[in-house]
Formats: structure tokens, C-alpha cells, sequence
């Protein structure tokens, strides 16, 4: 029935996959601190690169311009720096709101808490831990094939042992409401919208970069 948890142990179902489509509705929802983060992660690394390009740093031909190979190096760093800074805001989102209210709007829609063991809301600064191994380990940092690698790792060792190396880490403990079937369907159906979602943007993301 609907307010009902699941208790927490290696015998109960762990939900891999409604724990993943929560977090594709999350980041579909930090949709806007990601953009941002990589607008302001694109301009100070332009910022920091300009003196290589045309300032007292530039070695190359008259009228500016970064000889190769140093030319590909610096856009690869860009790249790098920009998906960093579009990750990084999502992260701390996550670990305000799991600090705050115990949850995020992926997780509540689709029934998921985080406590710590005492049964109180994660810290901050617990939270932040938690999220940033998840981002980084559980997620390959949003890499496409990476990321699905990693889910399908974590997926495994979740159910087999109850538990994510970033609970294990933190002391953290996920619970997850019991769905009715009306509930079960509508939460399906938004959870296939978020995969195919995330999967749109990550593929428009990378191929706008050429890769």
C-alpha cells in the first residue's frame, strides 16, 4: 500500500532499476545547474587559455591561432573542464536537497529515501561524499557506454548485496516506498521517458563536440 517501506537487507529487493530512472529524472531536473555550470566552466577556461592563443604565452603563426598538436591538447582539456563543470552542479544540488529533505524530485516521485543508519538525514558534507562517488563511479562521470557499464556493475553488486559502494561509504541506507499498480505503471512510463531523455541529450552533447 502506498506509505509503506520496504525494510532494508540483504533478502529485500533493492529496486536497481527504479533507484536508476529516479536519478535520470533528477538529472533531467538539474537540467538548468548543469548549463549553467558548463557556461561558467566554458569561460573560465577560455579565460585561462587565451594567453596560449593570441597573449604573451603564444608561440604560433601572426594572427593567432595554436599550432598542432598543442591545439587538439588544449581543446581536449576544454572538454574535459566543461563536462566536469556541467556535473559539478548537479552534484551539489543532489546533496542539498538529500541533506535537506532526505530525498531528491526523482527519488520522491518514484518512492526512494536516504537516511543514515541512525535513521537521520545525511550531513551535508556526508552527502556531498556520497554524491560525488556516485557521479564519478556509479555514473563514469555521464560518459555514454561508460555510464551504462558502470550502472550494470553496481546494478549487480546492489542486488546480490544489498547495498552501493557510495551507501557503504557513507553509512547511508535507502528505503523505497511499496507502489500500488496504478502507481507502478505511471512511475514506468516517466522512468522510460527519463531514459530515453538522458539518452537524447548525452548523444546531442557529444556529437556537437565531434566525438
Amino acid at each position: 500500500m502506498r506509505g509503506e517501506w520496504t525494510p532494508h537487507g540483504p533478502a529485500t529487493n533493492h529496486h536497481p532499476v527504479r533507484r536508476w530512472c529516479a536519478r535520470l529524472f533528477d538529472l533531467l531536473c538539474f537540467g538548468p545547474a548543469a548549463v549553467a555550470g558548463m557556461f561558467a566552466g566554458y569561460f573560465i577556461l577560455m579565460l585561462l587559455t587565451m594567453p596560449f592563443v593570441s597573449g604573451p604565452f603564444y608561440s604560433g603563426p601572426p594572427g593567432g591561432g595554436i599550432p598542432e598538436p598543442y591545439a587538439s591538447a588544449v581543446m581536449g582539456v576544454v572538454f574535459v573542464g566543461v563536462w566536469v563543470a556541467a556535473i559539478a552542479p548537479m552534484a551539489l544540488v543532489e546533496s542539498a536537497l538529500i541533506s535537506v529533505f532526505g530525498t531528491t524530485p526523482g527519488k520522491r516521485f518514484f518512492g526512494i529515501r536516504v537516511r543514515g543508519a541512525d535513521g537521520e538525514k545525511l550531513p551535508f558534507n556526508v552527502s556531498l561524499k556520497r554524491a560525488a562517488i556516485v557521479y564519478t563511479l556509479g555514473m563514469g562521470l555521464c560518459i555514454p557506454v561508460v555510464e551504462l557499464a558502470a550502472w550494470a556493475v553496481f546494478a549487480r553488486r546492489l542486488q546480490s548485496t544489498g547495498s552501493t559502494l557510495w551507501d557503504n561509504a557513507t553509512g547511508s541506507v535507502v528505503t523505497h516506498e511499496v507502489w500500488n499498480w496504478p502507481r507502478a505503471v505511471v512511475c514506468w512510463i516517466v522512468g522510460a521517458i527519463a531514459i530515453a531523455g538522458h539518452v537524447f541529450v548525452l548523444l546531442f552533447f557529444w556529437a556537437a563536440q565531434g566525438i
